[in-house]
């Protein structure tokens, strides 16, 4: 179940923006921000709270609809988007002309294909009355522009330290500073990381981090043949090195290792490359490789 919106964990800024959009609703919201960021959480406490229903109650309402990429898939099929436009052309009964009666979610958009997208422009285009589209997404870059065009963004910056805390205070505060650096603020890492959530995809990216840090380059190359089966698995893992790096890099400055830290500064680097390559390359074999053979640490 996902949490409600007065029960999410945000910054100030996110916050006065949802509160902003909800009190003036578009047809179409983009939510951006990294893995782990809680772009899923927001999306679905923003549709309970404009359809006036509880957020446990939320994935049986008849006019919430949810499209994401299928395990098996390596995109967001047309079909589903072909699939949600004929369910948005039904009508639905509505007692008001300025209420929001209908919400559809698609996650992770920046899986959606080409074509899919330009399918998607027709809903956005003409959008149906008092019906909203929610999409989340890494950034606005990984859309096309007249997809972005036509929606409203709220872009998800971290709480911050203090926030954390006050948050999760039945946790120690030296574990939550300890979650918060590697999790760099995403809440939704924060929360897995201090829970134990073994089975959160970032967390397991983190996990499999530590490993590629901790191993030869051969050993490497084998870890991410595996890895790079599934672009969103690599996507996610780069997201995991980098915050393990970032993490790292902030510890050798404060022990004054600056040898260290310059060497983990520049394999932060050669990751941030490789991930803004497989946002948009499908050839990630290759972007593996260069970044085995760039990681000097």
């Amino acid at each position: 179940m996902n949490p409600a919106f007065s029960d999410l964990l945000l910054s100030q800024r996110t916050r006065q923006q949802s509160e902003d959009f909800t009190a003036r609703p578009a047809n179409a919201l983009l939510i951006s921000g990294s893995s782990g960021s809680g772009k899923s959480n927001l999306a679905h406490a923003l549709a309970s709270r404009l359809l006036e229903t509880d957020s446990d109650r939320l994935a049986i309402h008849p006019h919430f609809h949810v499209i994401s990429k299928p395990e098996t898939k390596s995109e967001i099929p047309i079909e589903s988007v072909r699939g949600l436009l004929k369910k948005m052309e039904l009508r639905v009964a509505s007692s008001s002309n300025s209420k929001i009666n209908r919400v559809a979610i698609i996650e992770n958009a920046h899986f959606l294909s080409t074509e899919a997208q330009n399918a998607l422009l027709k809903l956005l285009e003409e959008p149906p009355l008092n019906s909203m589209i929610i999409l989340t997404a890494y950034n606005d870059e990984s859309l096309l522009p007249t997809v972005t065009s036509r929606t409203q963004n709220i872009n998800i910056t971290p709480p911050s330290l203090v926030q954390a805390v006050e948050y999760f205070d039945n946790y120690p505060r030296i574990e939550v500073e300890r979650a918060y650096r590697l999790s760099r603020g995403s809440t939704s890492l924060l929360e897995a990381l201090l829970s134990d959530k073994d089975e959160h995809s970032l967390k397991i990216g983190v996990n499999q981090a530590k490993a590629f840090i901790a191993a030869d380059t051969y050993s490497r190359l084998i870890q991410l043949q595996t890895i790079t089966k599934d672009r969103q698995d690599f996507l996610i893992f780069l997201d995991a090195l980098a915050r393990v790096l970032s993490a790292l890099n902030e510890e050798s400055l404060k022990n004054r290792r600056h040898v260290a830290a310059a060497r983990i500064l520049e394999s932060r680097k050669s990751v941030e490359l490789a991930f803004s390559q497989a946002s948009v390359n499908t050839n990630i074999r290759l972007i593996a490789l260069r970044l085995v053979q760039n990681t000097k640490i």
